[in-house]
């Protein structure tokens, strides 16, 4: 079996788009040539180049913060980064996209060895072949961490949709899908609290197994909006704690 005929993997490249704009586009030809699909960046084509050196491509739409945060997305929704740093040079911008890919659970590599401490400690030295090879068959056979953070469920809901061909979903279809399944949530809890149902309803379903279905889709629209749960989830928190709460029991 070919590279093609297996679970196709995701990647985002980072690196001096300055500097090495001609490595970035010989490693993402690699990539696409051994069946992986770079999500970011679509094109290695320059555009033009501000005078403070940030580099535009010809796919990119609006200014450095919204490339950027399209950038940042693309690694939420890969199977892995990939550094491009002859040499080992590391940008600050690299840096923080390493930063954000560990975060979100995400495998970071490189093609050369980095030298700056603590990104030498975290990071492989690989090639394209030996990175694809070490992330496939956590792709093919998706498994949590015994003790998973929100960001673990999501990077794992992104290779189970995968495997099951849910991946090109739009956010709207995922929307109905959510909104059907919270209608079988409250099914369940009003059998559950033994209120009135139907003698032609089936059977009352789990509980639990009915807020998983919720989880599962929550985790696959924020994947397909390229939104971290868990950064969201702590960012609202934030707010939350300026409001005053008042109890409708009161």
């Amino acid at each position: 079996m070919s590279e093609k005929d297996t679970t196709v993997i995701y990647v985002t490249l980072s690196g001096s788009l300055h500097q090495h704009i001609a490595a970035i586009a010989s490693m993402a030809a690699e990539f696409k040539t051994r069946g992986a699909e770079v999500l970011s960046p679509t094109s290695t084509e320059v555009q033009r180049e501000d005078k403070d050196g940030f580099v535009y491509l010809t796919d990119n739409h609006g200014g450095p913060r919204e490339i950027e945060s399209g950038h940042l997305a693309a690694i939420g929704r890969s199977d892995l980064l990939y550094v491009v740093n002859p040499g080992g040079y590391l940008g600050l911008s690299t840096a923080m996209e390493i930063g954000y890919a560990l975060a979100r659970s995400v495998p970071v590599y490189s093609s050369d060895p980095i030298t700056e401490s603590p990104h030498n400690l975290l990071i492989s030295h690989k090639s394209v072949i030996d990175a694809l090879a070490e992330v496939r068959p956590a792709i093919e056979t998706p498994r949590l961490p015994d003790t998973p953070t929100l960001d673990h469920f999501q990077q794992f809901y992104s290779q189970v949709a995968r495997l099951r061909n849910f991946h090109k979903e739009s956010p709207i279809e995922i929307l109905l899908l959510l909104v059907e399944e919270i209608g079988e949530l409250a099914k369940a809890i009003r059998a559950m609290e033994g209120l009135t149902v139907s003698s032609s309803d089936p059977a009352p379903k789990d509980v639990r197994l009915e807020l998983a279905d919720c989880l599962n889709y929550l985790l696959h629209m924020a994947n397909r909006v390229g939104v971290s749960l868990q950064s969201a989830f702590r960012e609202k928190e934030k707010i939350n704690a300026t409001r005053v709460w008042i109890s409708s029991s009161t």
